[in-house]
C-alpha cells in the first residue's frame, strides 16, 4: 500500500467519524431516545452495538439501562438475543425445558444439542439472590430470564458483548458461579465419576490457565505494544492541518508498506517529533 493510499484511507476514516458525530448529535435531541443516552460518546457506542448485533438503534436503546453505574440489559432482551442467534444461524432453534420448578434453555444446531444451566430455588438461595424481592415475587419469570442469559454467556458471549443483565447486576452476579445438577454413577471399577457439565462451574473457567506451561505464560509480563499501521493512522487522525502538512513534508512519499518493522518504528518516532505531536 502506497503512502498516498494510506493517507486517503485515513481521510475517509476521519469523514466517517465526523458523520457518526453529526448523527449522534441529531439523535440526542430526540425525545424517543431514552434519557440514559444524552451524550455523543454513548450514542456512537450505541450505534456501533446496533450494527454489530443487527438490531435497530431505538430497540437496543430501550433495552439498556444504567444500574449501580454499570450498563445492563433487560431480562427480556436476553430472549430477544436468543431469537437473534437463530436469525444469525448460530442456532436452528431453542426452547425452555422445565422440571421440578427448575428451568433451563436448550438449543440445537443440526445434530448438535446444547443444554443450559438449570435455574432452581436451591441455586437462588445458595447464591443469596433472595435479597432481591423480584425473586420472591416473580420467581418463574426471573428464572426464565436468568436461564436465557446464562445460556448466552456460556455459548454465545459475543452477543452479550461483555454486558450483564440488570437483574444480574442487582444480584451482584458479575462472574457467576453456576451450579449444575450433579449425578454420580459407578464405573466398572466401582469408582464414582461425574458426567461432563454436572458440577458447579464458573463460566469463565474454560478460559483459565490449566497446565504449568499455560500458568507460566500468564505470569509473563506483556511486551510493550508495538506501533502498527492502525496505530499510525490513529496518530495521523489526531493531527491538525498544519501538523498534517508537516507530516507530508517529512514523509516525502515514503511507502510505509515497504518499511521493515525496525524502520517503521523509527519512522513513526521521527514523524511525531517532526510535527510536534
Amino acid at each position: 500500500m502506497s503512502n498516498l493510499v494510506a493517507m486517503q484511507e485515513i481521510e475517509i476514516m476521519e469523514k466517517v467519524f465526523e458523520l457518526e458525530q453529526r448523527k449522534a448529535k441529531a439523535m440526542i435531541t430526540s425525545q424517543i431516545l431514552p434519557s440514559n443516552f444524552r451524550n455523543i460518546g454513548d450514542v456512537i457506542v450505541l450505534n456501533e452495538m446496533s450494527r454489530n448485533l443487527q438490531i435497530p438503534v431505538i430497540l437496543l436503546a430501550q433495552q439498556l439501562y444504567i444500574v449501580h453505574g454499570k450498563v445492563g440489559f433487560s431480562g427480556q432482551f436476553a430472549i430477544a438475543l436468543l431469537n437473534k442467534a437463530v436469525e444469525l444461524g448460530k442456532l436452528d432453534k431453542w426452547e425452555y425445558e422445565t422440571k421440578d420448578k427448575a428451568v433451563r434453555v436448550v438449543g440445537s444446531k443440526g445434530e448438535e444439542k446444547r443444554a443450559g444451566i438449570w435455574i432452581d430455588e436451591e441455586l437462588v438461595k445458595k447464591n443469596g439472590w433472595t435479597s432481591n424481592s423480584h425473586w420472591k415475587n416473580n420467581f418463574d419469570l426471573m428464572a426464565h430470564y436468568r436461564a436465557a442469559t446464562w445460556f448466552l454467556r456460556t455459548n454465545f458471549p459475543e452477543l452479550l458483548m461483555g454486558m450483564h443483565s440488570t437483574d444480574e447486576i442487582q444480584d451482584g452476579v458479575i462472574e457467576p458461579e453456576i451450579e449444575r445438577e450433579t449425578n454420580h454413577h459407578h464405573n466398572n471399577n466401582g469408582n464414582n465419576t461425574e458426567t461432563a457439565g454436572e458440577k458447579t462451574i464458573d463460566p469463565l473457567e474454560l478460559a483459565k490457565a490449566k497446565t504449568e506451561k499455560e500458568i507460566k505464560m500468564t505470569d509473563t509480563k506483556k511486551e510493550p505494544e508495538k506501533i502498527t499501521v492502525d496505530s499510525f493512522r490513529e496518530f495521523y487522525k489526531g493531527l491538525n492541518k498544519e501538523q498534517k502538512a508537516a507530516y507530508l513534508e517529512y514523509s516525502n512519499g515514503v511507502d510505509l508498506s515497504k518499511l521493515s518493522e525496525e524502520e517503521f518504528q523509527k519512522f513513526y518516532k521521527g514523524a511525531k517529533e517532526y510535527v510536534g505531536a
